[in-house]
């Protein structure tokens, strides 16, 4: 058996791909900063007349806002960080074992080309 085991990280995949460790957020409206890299997001609306906002921050903390249907189930994925539920909205994220700190979030420059 090996001793010396590779830590989990950003560029090991494996780790982002058996992700599963379950956070519950139930409870007030708070922004949530995550120590752990999340791989997905599931939110549960369970108001039968109103639409509830859901927002996730990026690297610069600027914020983006989506509607969650009433009395609707949405899984969001990707790798989050920070992101804000409010009081009356459930969610339970999907974390991997990659530490946030190690995890470097590209620019938006980075991430597409201006043509």
């Amino acid at each position: 058996m090996a001793t010396h085991w590779p830590k989990p990280g950003i560029n090991h995949v494996g780790e982002f791909q058996v992700a599963g460790h379950t956070l519950v957020i139930t409870g007030s409206a708070k922004t949530i900063y995550l120590s752990h890299v999340a791989s997905s997001i599931t939110l549960a609306n369970t108001h039968t007349s109103t639409n509830l906002d859901f927002t996730v921050y990026d690297s610069s903390h600027a914020a983006m806002a989506f509607t969650v249907p009433n009395d609707t189930v949405v899984r969001y994925t990707g790798k989050f960080l920070t992101f804000k539920c409010p009081a009356d909205m459930d969610a339970l994220v999907e974390v991997t074992n990659i530490p946030s700190a190690s995890y470097l979030i590209p620019s938006a420059s980075q991430l597409h080309r201006v043509n």
